[in-house]
C-alpha cells in the first residue's frame, strides 16, 4: 500500500518540531543543560513547542506589534534568554 500526505506549511514545522521534542537528547538538555537556538521559521516552532509559548523567534509580527525577534536563545534548565545582543 502506498501513501501520500500532504502538509501545509504550518503543519510540517509543527511535525517537525514535535519530533526534535521528543528526541531523548533534547530532553535530557532541557533537564540538565543548555539549548541554543538559531533564528528561523522551523527553529521558532520547536522553541515555541519545548517551552510552550510564543517566543517571538525569527521576526514573526502580530498585527499592530513590532518588536525585534530574537536572532539567538539559549535554554537554561528552566528558561530562554537572549544571547544576541
Amino acid at each position: 500500500m502506498k501513501v501520500q500526505v500532504t502538509l501545509t506549511v504550518a503543519e510540517a514545522k509543527a511535525l517537525i518540531a514535535e519530533a526534535i521534542a521528543g528526541m531523548s537528547e533534547v530532553q535530557t538538555a532541557l533537564q540538565t543543560g543548555r539549548i541554543l537556538l538559531k533564528g528561523g521559521t522551523t527553529v521558532a516552532a520547536v522553541a515555541q513547542r519545548l517551552a510552550n509559548i510564543d517566543l517571538r523567534l525569527s521576526g514573526r509580527i502580530s498585527p499592530g506589534e513590532q518588536r525585534p525577534a530574537a536572532e539567538f536563545l539559549q535554554w537554561r534548565i528552566a528558561f530562554f534568554w537572549r544571547v544576541d545582543k
